[in-house]
């Protein structure tokens, strides 16, 4: 594939993630289709000419030599064996927050040309009308290639993260399920906890913007947070026995803690409009 020569590209499931990708893909060298169930999704998008065609039936991508994935977690595998049927040609991509089971289902079926993609952007916003064309800007993707997937696939996804503004990190998909676990799935679950059990009316009139900052993660889509836990909780349980070995170490040994040094370290994370520079 080039990206010098336009390409049919489909995406299915058009909320914050999926809706983001088709904005950031205004004005470059491709042609969009998008395919969800949601009808004003779909009328916003063809009032604003950002898809050549956009229906809740997804014959549409028969033709398409990419297809993206963005539906919610639940239905990532059902929905890559229905567009397989009508596009087994085309390249499958998906964009869930979890990939062990996904790449176990791709590297069973071998005539499947498939990549795994986690984009590590978002807001704890749902829906198309929260979606941004700068959504994916200077963002790190996961990519996990399966058994199967062509050489020139692997090429082509990776000028094509690039293309808008974003960095592809290899990675397998046992490793993956892990490090999300620890940067995004167990600190949501915490940030629920933790603003769940702040019932003293009091501490709710005085919660400011460490309270904020801390539990912003509780407004998470229930959905995904429940496919979240429910297809990777080992990883999320593995992450929790961790945090719970050091929270009781850093109570104990608190005085003794390199304070400074994790201070400094978080500082040196991110640039100072909120991206991960690592």
């Amino acid at each position: 594939m080039s990206l010098k020569t336009p390409k049919k590209i489909g995406i299915i499931g058009l909320g914050l993630i999926g809706g983001s990708l088709l904005k950031a893909l205004q004005g470059k060298e491709y042609e969009l289709f998008a395919a969800t169930r949601n009808q004003n999704s779909i009328n916003s998008i063809l009032e604003n000419n950002l898809a050549k065609e956009a229906s809740s039936d997804i014959s549409i991508l028969k033709n398409m030599d990419v297809i993206f994935v963005a539906t919610p977690i639940d239905y990532t595998i059902k929905t890559i064996e229905e567009a397989f049927k009508i596009a087994p040609d085309a390249l499958f991509c998906d964009l869930a927050s979890v990939k062990g089971f996904i790449l176990d289902f791709a590297n069973t079926n071998p005539q499947l040309n498939f990549i795994g993609l986690h984009p590590m952007a978002g807001t704890e916003h749902q829906g198309f009308e929260h979606s941004s064309k700068n959504m994916f800007d200077g963002s790190n993707w996961a990519v996990i290639p399966s058994n199967f997937t062509k050489k020139s696939s692997i090429d082509w996804i990776c000028t094509f993260i690039k293309n808008i503004n974003a960095n592809p990190i290899f990675c397998t998909a046992k490793e993956h399920d892990l490090a999300v676990s620890e940067i995004s799935h167990f600190p949501m679950i915490l940030a629920q906890v933790l603003f769940s059990q702040t019932e003293n009316p009091l501490s709710k009139k005085l919660a400011s913007s460490g309270f904020r900052d801390m539990t912003r993660l509780a407004m998470s889509n229930e959905k995904m947070a429940q496919d979240m836990l429910k297809y990777n909780k080992t990883a999320i349980k593995e992450t929790f026995e961790k945090f719970n070995k050091n929270l009781s170490f850093f109570i104990d040994f608190y005085e003794k803690m390199p304070l400074f040094e994790i201070k400094q370290n978080r500082q040196q994370m991110y640039s100072k409009d909120g991206k991960n520079i690592l």
